[in-house]
């Protein structure tokens, strides 16, 4: 989910981000991100202008003021951080027409020394796959931001991540197909 991004914005710009279509045209804008954060490799991998900025907050300050224009986020991010602030920032909009897509899996990490760990993760995700659990989980807490975003409706940006080698198309391919699908009919 951290790989596919909506983008916070002023509201001034919606207009002219309609008119994007590919990511040689979101080119003419900058994108602010934390210090640190992984996520600015691959903003300029894909040429795009990054500003980087200390303090969370700050970003959404910088990005009413014009530092930059674009303040991408997660789809499971978004709505929360712009629900906790569209009162005391109104030019504060979600750009409804572009999803930013990167590969950007989400991993376990154990110790070397925890063998016997990994293997008993690795066998949960295992049978959770298998009773198919592991396809219900996404979309149990991701499931309303996805709607919110309507993610069918948007045009897709695809950058490669740098920090991935070629399996990141892959990756990326994959959760696009699962999270671009018709949500399921509810009965």
């Amino acid at each position: 989910m951290l790989g596919l991004r909506v983008s916070l914005v002023e509201q001034r710009l919606l207009p002219e981000l309609a008119k994007v279509h590919d990511l040689a045209g979101l080119r003419r804008f900058s994108v602010g991100q934390g210090v640190a954060w992984p996520v600015v490799e691959v903003y300029k991998a894909s040429g795009l202008q990054v500003s980087t900025v200390a303090g969370y907050e700050n970003l959404f300050r910088m990005l009413l003021a014009g530092r930059f224009d674009l303040f991408p986020r997660g789809v499971g991010e978004v709505f929360d951080e712009f629900d906790a602030r569209r009162r005391g920032m109104p030019r504060l909009a979600i750009d409804p027409s572009l999803l930013l897509a990167y590969p950007y899996p989400y991993q376990y990490y154990v110790a070397p020394s925890q063998s016997a760990l990994a293997a008993r993760v690795e066998k949960g995700l295992l049978a959770m796959q298998a009773d198919r659990s592991f396809d219900a989980h996404p979309s149990r807490h991701h499931g309303p931001s996805v709607a919110r975003a309507r993610l069918s409706k948007r045009r897709v940006l695809k950058s490669s991540n740098p920090n991935m080698g070629p399996e990141g198309e892959r990756v990326l391919d994959a959760a696009l197909a699962y999270w671009l699908k018709p949500p399921p009919v509810r009965r």
